[in-house]
């Protein structure tokens, strides 16, 4: 049976990509790993990835190397090609335990604009800290450095400004001493830039559960996307 296809435009390095409807050998990519699923993805969309800009066939690692918002918006797409538009929200609610079941239509997801100016393949933005009077560079998170996070022990905000700072005062290395050594309102200004640079699709879904509770939930997030069929 030939497999359906469809080809999109990531928002952040307008790279254009061929993807692939899915099937049990690459679900089997998942499965295999389901105690660190997590870390399975990258292999399951470049599986599912039959073109990513130039490249054919690209890899987990051309995957991770993606901007956040373009690997997020890859995955989704794969995920509606392969399983439907239609993702049934399973995450347990806080108050009564009882599973969420609510539908969310994946083809009515908010997209937010890349900011204006931006210069593809990978946008940045310059700006100059309130306190340390630093000239920094803002970019995009990188897939490689989101799965370094969900494998962290605790989260810290400090690696979270690292992560987002592509440079200071020119130079590309920057290290985890110079970032938490900022003053706190440049730190401010950062996470405020990097808000401000959100683009791509809105993963997170707001809804009231049955029971009267008040949800919200990132979708990428659900067991019901992390393992369609099985959750619930």
């Amino acid at each position: 049976m030939e497999k359906l296809t469809r080809v999109i435009t990531l928002p952040v390095s307008q790279y254009q990509a061929t993807i692939k409807e899915g099937d049990g050998y690459a679900e089997k990519l998942l499965f295999e790993n389901q105690d660190k699923i997590h870390l399975a993805f990258p292999g399951f969309w470049s599986h599912l990835t039959e073109k990513l800009g130039e490249k054919t066939k690209p890899s987990a690692e051309d995957i991770l190397n993606l901007t956040l918002p373009d690997q997020h918006v890859l995955a989704i797409e794969i995920f509606k090609l392969s399983y439907g538009n239609i993702l049934k929200l399973t995450n347990k609610c806080g108050k009564c335990g009882k599973p969420a079941d609510y539908d969310v239509d994946l083809n009515k997801l908010e997209m937010l604009p890349v900011p204006d100016g931006s210069i593809p393949p990978d946008p940045v933005s310059k700006l100059k800290l309130p306190r340390s009077k630093l000239n920094i560079t803002i970019g995009y998170i990188r897939g490689f450095q989101e799965l370094e996070e969900q494998s962290a022990d605790s989260f810290d905000p400090n690696r979270f400004d690292m992560k987002n700072v592509r440079s200071i005062e020119g130079k590309d290395k920057v290290s985890y001493e110079e970032i938490i050594a900022l003053p706190l309102l440049d730190h401010k200004i950062i996470r405020e830039t990097v808000k401000a640079r959100e683009c791509g699709y809105v993963t997170e879904v707001t809804f009231k559960h049955g029971c009267g509770n008040q949800i919200t939930q990132n979708i990428l997030t659900d067991p019901s996307f992390l393992m369609p069929g099985f959750a619930g």
